[in-house]
């Protein structure tokens, strides 16, 4: 048995454009952001390093997370789901 931890997907376009499409399409699946952090901007703005444009959104289902949680506080650390975009270049 082969578990897969990740995918990866590459859209054309510009970043914004990526990003938001992608908002678009989680909300048609009735999936909330519950966090954005934009890593680069973080690292930029402590280190002073110059990176490509990556966010990280934390992805769930309200009801999927409220029984995670209420089952274990440990549900926590699994819930929501990371996804990751990258600016390629």
């Amino acid at each position: 048995m082969q578990n897969e931890w990740s995918t990866e997907w590459v859209m054309s376009g510009p970043y914004s454009a990526a990003t938001e499409r992608l908002r678009r399409a989680l909300k048609q699946g009735l999936l909330d952001i519950c966090f954005e952090v934009d890593l680069g901007r973080e690292v930029r703005r402590k280190v002073g390093v110059q990176l490509a444009k990556v966010s990280v959104f934390g992805v769930a289902c309200p009801f999927l997370l409220l029984e995670g949680l209420v089952g274990d506080s440990a549900a926590a650390l699994f819930f929501p789901i990371h996804v990751a975009i990258a600016e390629h270049g």
